[in-house]
Parts: C-alpha cells; structure tokens; sequence
C-alpha cells in the first residue's frame, strides 16, 4: 500500500508544476539540446551532456523530492539524496574525468537506445 493517495500524488505535480514555473520551459530546451548535442557526429559534446544530466540529477533530487514529494512520502528524502548523489556522480565521471561518451549510433541498436551511450576509461 503506497502511503499517499492519488490525489495527493497528482498534488504534488499541481504544486511543482506552478511553484517553478516556467523552468519546465527552460529545462525542456535544456533537454533537447543534450539531444542534439548527443546527436552531432562530427564533434564530442559528452562533457556538456554530462553536466547538462547531472544539473538535471541535482534539481531533481533537491527540488521535486526534496521539497515537494517529501510532503506526502518521507521515503521521497532517501530518493533526493541517491538523486544528487548520482548527480554529484555524473558531474565526476562525465565532466571532471571525462569518463563518459554520449554519441548516436546509426545501427539498430543505436537507433532502438542499445548502445547509444557509452562509457570509456
């Protein structure tokens, strides 16, 4: 039995949503632009891309569960910390050691997401 009911989940969005409007505008085209950036061929954008997932870790953690899932679920606290701790972990292993590549494929795999992303030493 979850510990909220759907209406109080769904509140959660309603209060997010209005509270940090209109960052939704802003980290959408932040998302598609790590899209593109993973995308282009010719040039290595996986730092950028790195640091792009791991501000998008953090906020997740700090902003959704922090303040506004831990409302309604006490375990939402345990998720923001694994969330800004994976961020923390994007931003070393992408960014300061570069240790991961985000690149499109174009095979089947890479089309379907098999091996689209991949990480290097």
């Amino acid at each position: 039995m979850i510990p909220f009911t759907v209406e109080q989940f769904l509140e959660v969005f309603a209060r997010y949503n209005v509270a940090v409007w209109p960052a939704q505008l802003i980290l959408n085209a932040i998302g598609i632009l790590a899209i593109c950036l993973a995308l282009q061929r010719k040039l290595d954008f996986s730092k950028t891309v790195s640091l792009i997932f791991a501000i998008f870790w953090i906020w997740m953690g700090l902003v959704y569960h922090l303040w506004f899932f831990s409302t309604v679920n006490r375990v939402a606290l345990v998720f923001a910390v694994f969330f800004v701790l994976q961020g923390i972990l994007f931003f070393i292993a992408g960014v300061w050691k570069q240790q991961l590549k985000f690149r499109f494929r174009l095979t089947l795999s890479g089309i379907i997401g098999g091996d689209s992303f991949s990480t290097h030493s």
